[in-house]
């Protein structure tokens, strides 16, 4: 009986590595994914004389600069951020926008 206890497992174990040998296959191609955040600087928001603003962003390996009036409420724009001065509050507040 043990004779034939140790001789079925054997044969058990024989017939799983093959079966497991015959699943492997060389890959030439696959993907790789994975997840996270790229982070960029903010954009540097100078203002000059109370009245003129410049924002300067660093985007894509180069120095984007927009530039304007902040008289009246005027809105200075760029791709990446929009720069607004709030004339209806009782306090200058510069709103930064970034997109």
């Amino acid at each position: 009986m043990k004779r034939l206890s140790l001789l079925t497992t054997v044969v058990a174990i024989f017939i799983s590595s093959c079966s497991f040998a015959n699943n492997i296959n060389p890959s030439s191609g696959g993907t790789v994914s994975f997840g996270g955040y790229i982070y960029e600087p903010q954009c540097e928001v100078n203002i000059v004389n109370q009245t003129h603003a410049n924002v300067d962003c660093y985007r894509n390996g180069k120095t984007v600069t927009a530039s304007g009036s902040l008289k009246n409420g005027k809105k200075i724009e760029s791709e990446y951020v929009k720069v607004e001065y709030d004339k209806h509050s009782k306090l200058p507040m510069l709103n930064v926008t970034y997109e």
